[in-house]
């Protein structure tokens, strides 16, 4: 049993995939609790410079100085290099929640759990040797998200923005599993989705423009409401225009700026009582009055 265990450590260290292969091979070796405890024995140590003498008794240490027993399965973990395995495999993931996933992931706890990942792994080399890429780019964090939306609560548009790409990128996996099912069956079945979620992504499309911003056609009400902000905003840059020609004088320059959300004009210091306002800041030279 050592030296198969050996072996499989070897493999493990060649090969990735094998090695997540045969993980789930090895756990059920031992029964719980079967593992030996061993106690190690050392010969006398002579005096310095003194070779031992022949027939010497050897020391056993005490219980107290046992080498701790691992369980079978940290022993099994420990003999494949389990660790450093999830490690490596999670360099080759193209998102932060897939490579946190990878980190966490276990050996198979069945022969058939096994075999069915063998045969994905085996139809996946098949696909890269086709030189055959899975659309897989451009996956958003947004497991957050999405508990936060399966506890009622709100998201913004941005967040929606980022679940609708996640739904694009799930339908197009969907989508290439299909085209090839007859070729690569395990592999398609494990890109498979609900097809109903295309509907949820035409309804966001519809909602959200390319940006993230929420597009007027989402909501007639809104729609309204921002054209009402249109209009009081182009009523009140004409008042501006008009009072920069009126205060030219007094002005540092033709424009107008926002400051604390207000729109202000740029006032000579020196020459600010004829224009009627708030003062809301002042440059840094103090030359200028923003009104």
């Amino acid at each position: 049993m050592k030296n198969l265990r050996l072996s499989i450590s070897r493999i493990a260290r060649l090969t990735l995939p094998i090695a997540l292969t045969l993980a789930g091979l090895v756990p059920g070796t031992f029964a719980q609790g079967t593992a030996p405890r061993l106690a190690v024995a050392r010969p006398a140590r002579a005096p310095c410079g003194e070779a031992p003498r022949k027939g010497a008794p050897h020391e056993v240490p005490s219980a107290s100085r046992e080498v701790p027993a691992m369980s079978p399965t940290e022993k099994t973990l420990h003999d494949l290099e389990w660790p450093q395995l999830l490690e490596q495999l999670s360099t080759r993931c193209t998102s932060d929640e897939a490579r946190a996933r990878a980190r966490v992931l276990a050996p198979a706890e069945t022969l058939d759990e096994a075999r069915a990942r063998a045969r994905r792994t085996a139809e996946a080399l098949s696909l890269w040797n086709a030189a055959e890429t899975l659309p897989y780019e451009g996956i958003p964090p947004v497991a957050e998200v999405i508990q936060r939306i399966a506890r009622q609560a709100d998201a913004s548009s941005f967040e929606l923005h980022a679940v609708r790409q996640m739904l694009r990128v799930a339908s197009a996996l969907r989508r290439f599993g299909h085209a090839r099912r007859a070729t690569y069956p395990a592999l398609a079945a494990a890109l498979a989705s609900d097809p109903g979620l295309d509907r949820l992504l035409g309804v966001l499309d519809h909602a959200i423009d390319t940006d993230g911003t929420l597009a007027d056609r989402a909501s007639h009400d809104l729609a309204a409401a921002r054209r009402r902000v249109a209009e009081a905003r182009a009523r009140v840059v004409a008042r501006l225009d008009e009072a920069i020609e009126r205060y030219a004088a007094v002005l540092q320059d033709r424009f107008y700026t926002l400051r604390d959300g207000r729109y202000v004009l740029p006032v000579r210091a020196d020459a600010h009582m004829p224009v009627p306002g708030i003062v809301h800041g002042s440059s840094s030279s103090g030359q200028t009055l923003f009104i």
